[in-house]
């Protein structure tokens, strides 16, 4: 895809890919092996996010609120650019829970608004991961808690060549039972590939990474979780996502 799209040509690819790639799909499917990499997943954002009674939570990039519905906060935003994806969010969260429709790059909220904030499996799937996590940075507030996830992506893309050729694919994640979701063999929805080399380069330009978690484990990785804190930057740095230069991130190292 054709990274330099106009606002609304990105909204309408996006929505495109939503309607192929059904996140919700990997936490109720009854493939057991995709279910249960969702299920760590979630459980591990939730100890890292470390989120109580007191905490304004923001999970950027929301989808259908599956982990902004089990967030333990005073106040719960939910951020997305899919209208039917945060349809969905609405149902499962609540009219307690605030939900915005927006870009992950261009965040609807002043400075220092919330206490903790999530972007799971989002950062590969914008045009400028840059941007985002400029924007992270600034909604965040100084003591707070951000945690970012993304896929290891490129060895999934791998394995899904490896299985489709050998024809195994649509048997080991059960696309031929019925209820079974089945992910798409291709790797079109992903614009950035990230190791935990290079999204680590690009997080602690304005973070400090304390922690790293594998799932399901640091021998053979699907997930990738970074636990982090926001650094005090200098003046040059705070200005707004709108004057900043587009950034060249080594996402393929």
């Amino acid at each position: 895809m054709n990274s330099n799209l106009s606002e609304e040509e990105f909204r309408a690819w996006n929505e495109r890919m939503m309607q192929i790639h059904d996140n919700e799909a990997f936490h109720s499917t009854s493939n057991w092996l995709v279910r249960s990499l969702a299920s760590q997943r979630v459980t591990e954002i939730l100890r890292l996010l470390q989120s109580g009674p007191e905490d304004t939570a923001l999970d950027v990039g929301c989808g259908a609120g599956i982990i902004l519905n089990a967030l333990n906060a005073r106040e719960k935003t939910g951020v997305d650019l899919c209208t039917r994806m945060l349809d969905r969010a609405r149902i499962r969260c609540g009219a307690q829970t605030k939900l915005v429709e927006s870009s992950a790059e261009r965040l609807p909220f002043e400075d220092h608004s919330f206490s903790r904030v999530l972007c799971s499996e989002v950062i590969g799937h914008v045009q400028s991961p840059e941007n985002v996590v400029s924007e992270l940075h600034r909604v965040l507030k100084p003591d707070g808690v951000l945690v970012v996830t993304v896929p290891a992506s490129m060895r999934v893309v791998s394995i899904k060549k490896l299985l489709t050729r050998l024809k195994l694919y649509n048997l080991l994640l059960g696309s031929r039972k019925q209820g079974v979701y089945c992910p798409p063999a291709n790797d079109d929805w992903y614009l950035h590939h990230f190791t935990p080399g290079s999204l680590k380069y690009l997080l602690e330009r304005r973070f400090e990474v304390q922690d790293v978690s594998c799932i399901p484990n640091r021998l053979f990785s699907i997930h990738y979780i970074f636990h982090c804190r926001p650094k005090a930057l200098p003046v040059e740095m705070q200005l707004p996502v709108a004057k900043l230069q587009p950034a060249v991130v080594p996402c393929h190292v």
